[in-house]
């Protein structure tokens, strides 16, 4: 061995540094002591440099073979010998077996989840060259699934190819009311195990990848989320976006919340349009956001079914509240007008979700007054052998709920709160509006007012049922659609089944 690997040896080096240097290196104060650490480390390095320069005679560039320094290293044989002529200027740099091992083989991460998630969504869509494609997160009973449901006829009866994606990991009782040959993709379902962002990616590709001219985002957070990210990709690809907003939430402590305010002012300059259920909210959006109202268009959805069994309002009926048992629908004043009339008796169908729903569902349905019925089935609001006298809404918010549609249908006067798009159509010549909806008193006299007049109840009734016949038609809602720009297809404007709807609608 050399006198250069002798004082660079490791055993040596170990030795005379505990036995010597230690006991007063640490004396020193910080910073001298990191002084005389960069400079031991330069001493070593060009020691050790020089064992490797000189290693062999015979060597004619007097230097280790890369391959001999390389070892198990996964560092190319090319980057060890620059590496060796570069250390003749910066020691540090030379090529040891410690240094090198820390270099590793890069591997490119393949997670391919996302891909797998998107392939299975591609077979769910097929082959189908569509026109649209919805973008909900459930098919659920509710006023906005139903919404949707009539969207997504509409393109069935104009003759086009439409999709629908769900995007909640959720079930959707609904969805046997979507038409055979609409594929559907449970984006929400079979992306369960995806990250957020994942299931953002591949819903932006199914998009991007579709020949769809049109996207319509219903109440979708996830696609509102893929939305304010992708806008401009969607773009260029020149899609048309359009989204439905029906009116704010508000949380548990009365602060707003919703679309709207969570995505409308990074999203607009990029929409197509918005659809509204009410002409009320688009006045919201104007005052709030500053939005166009030549943007906004107000479709109202038409009613299940036209026809009724006439007026079946009676005196000697309960008085009927139907929805989910939830803050929004204020049961908590349903309660409080139970209370207050015990010798009426009240027909609740309702359901629960949550812990604080079903207490309030069990002190309701503890009262003598209240019958508890369960949930309804859209269509099935009152059946054959039901006697009420009204329907009651107390909602605290709302667009404008199709609960009320059908109430009207079935033959019953409405007391309801006048909120939202309410008023539109519950006013003083159609039914009973409240306006001070915070006053259970308010409630109470509309009630005793409406079963004092049977002739009067019976006339608003009447002209409830007129403007429900003329205003919530398929007709009229196809018209309001075919006349928002760019939401149908081009090409699916001169189809002889659009021609043929326009005049149906436009006939006396």
């Amino acid at each position: 061995m050399s006198i250069t690997g002798f004082l660079t040896s490791s055993f040596f080096a170990q030795r005379i540094f505990s036995a010597v240097f230690k006991p007063a290196f640490r004396l020193l104060p910080e910073q001298q002591r990191n002084q005389m650490m960069t400079l031991a480390h330069h001493v070593k390095m060009i020691f050790y440099c020089g064992q490797v320069m000189n290693f062999s005679n015979n060597d004619k560039a007097g230097k280790i073979p890369a391959k001999t320094v390389l070892g198990a290293a996964a560092v190319p044989p090319w980057v060890v010998e620059e590496l060796q002529q570069l250390a003749q200027i910066e020691p540090e740099l030379y090529p040891t077996p410690e240094y090198l091992g820390k270099f590793h083989t890069y591997q490119l991460p393949m997670e391919d989840a996302p891909g797998k998630v998107y392939s299975m969504c591609r077979r769910a869509i097929g082959n189908s060259n569509l026109d649209i494609i919805f973008i909900a997160p459930w098919l659920k009973r509710g006023g906005a699934d139903l919404g949707t449901l009539h969207h997504i006829n509409a393109c069935e009866r104009l003759g086009l190819t439409a999709a629908l994606i769900t995007t909640m990991d959720a079930e959707s009782p609904w969805l046997g009311r979507v038409a055979k040959n609409i594929p559907v993709v449970e984006l929400g379902r079979l992306g369960r195990e995806l990250s957020e962002a994942e299931r953002i990616m591949v819903l932006v590709r199914l998009l991007l990848q579709s020949k769809a001219k049109t996207i319509h985002i219903i109440q979708s957070q996830l696609g509102w989320q893929m939305f304010q990210k992708h806008s401009k990709s969607l773009q260029a690809e020149r899609k048309a976006v359009f989204a439905s907003l029906y009116c704010d939430d508000y949380d548990s402590v009365g602060h707003p919340h919703g679309y709207a305010r969570s995505y409308l002012t990074s999203t607009l300059p990029h929409l197509s349009g918005i659809i509204c259920d009410t002409a009320y909210y688009p006045n919201e959006l104007n005052r709030r956001y500053g939005v166009d109202l030549t943007r906004v268009h107000t479709v109202y959805f038409p009613s299940t079914d036209t026809n009724t069994s006439g007026y079946i309002s009676s005196n000697k009926g309960d008085i009927l509240w139907a929805g989910r048992i939830t803050q929004q629908k204020r049961p908590d004043l349903l309660l409080e007008i139970a209370i207050a009339m015990p010798e009426i008796r009240f027909r609740v169908k309702g359901y629960a979700v949550t812990r604080e729903e079903k207490q309030l569902e069990k002190r309701l349905s503890q009262l003598p007054n209240v019958i508890f019925t369960g949930p309804y089935e859209n269509g099935g609001l009152v059946e054959d052998r039901d006697l009420f006298s009204i329907f009651l809404y107390t909602s605290a918010w709302d667009g404008l709920p199709n609960v009320l549609l059908e109430a009207t249908l079935a033959g019953l006067p409405i007391v309801a709160s006048a909120v939202g798009g309410v008023p539109e159509l519950i006013n003083e010549e159609t039914g009973y509006p409240v306006a001070d909806t915070e006053l259970v008193d308010e409630y109470i006299s509309a009630i005793r007012k409406a079963l004092s007049h049977p002739e009067e109840r019976h006339k608003r009734w009447s002209c409830a049922l007129e403007l429900l016949r003329k205003r919530h038609t398929q007709e009229s809602f196809f018209q309001k659609m075919i006349e928002i720009e760019n939401y149908f297809p081009g090409a699916a404007k001169e189809t002889t089944k659009l021609r043929a709807l326009v005049l149906e609608s436009v006939e006396p």
